[in-house]
C-alpha cells in the first residue's frame, strides 16, 4: 500500500556522523540530507549534530536559541518546506544538550536534554521538563538519549 505524503506526512530519520567541531561541514549535511528528502514533512537529525558528539567541542560552540545556527537551520527548512528537529548545544545562562524544531518560521520547540549521561553530567545543565512540538506530521515529543 503506498501513501500520498500530502494527505499521510512522514517523518525520516537522517543518521549520519557529525564532524566533530566543523559546524560549516555538518549544516552542509543537515542541507543535503534535507533537500534529498523533501518528500518528509519532519527530518530528524542526531544528537548535536551541528557540532558533533564532543563535550568540550560542543561547550566551546554553544549557541543562543534562537540564535545564529537556528538562523541557518530555519533557511534550510524554508528552502526545503521541512520541519527539521536538530541536536546542538545552547548556551543560555548555562550550557544545555538541545534539540530544537526548526520550521520555516523559526525555532518552534526547544527540548533540553534531562538525563545527562558519562561526562555530560559535568558539562550540560539538564531540563526539567518534557517537550511536544505540533508539526505537519502531527505531534512529537522529544528524547535525547535514553
Amino acid at each position: 500500500m503506498t501513501h500520498d505524503t500530502a494527505t499521510h506526512p512522514t517523518v525520516g530519520a537522517c543518521q549520519f556522523e557529525p564532524a566533530i567541531g566543523d559546524e560549516d561541514a555538518n549544516i552542509a549535511t543537515i542541507r543535503h540530507l534535507a533537500s534529498a528528502n523533501r518528500d518528509a514533512a519532519v527530518l530528524v537529525f542526531p544528537e548535536l549534530a551541528v557540532t558533533g558528539y564532543d563535550v568540550d567541542t560542543a561547550i566551546k560552540a554553544a549557541t543562543p536559541v534562537p540564535g545564529p545556527i537556528t538562523e541557518r537551520l530555519r533557511d534550510i527548512a524554508a528552502e526545503t518546506e521541512t520541519t527539521l528537529v536538530v541536536g546542538l548545544p545552547e548556551r543560555d545562562d548555562d550550557v544545555y544538550n538541545d534539540l530544537v524544531a526548526v520550521s520555516g518560521d523559526g525555532v518552534e520547540a526547544v527540548y533540553r536534554k534531562q538525563y545527562a549521561w558519562g561526562d555530560e553530567a559535568g558539562a550540560f545543565r539538564t531540563g526539567d521538563s518534557p517537550v511536544t512540538v505540533e508539526t505537519p506530521a502531527g505531534t512529537l515529543g522529544f528524547l535525547l538519549c535514553y
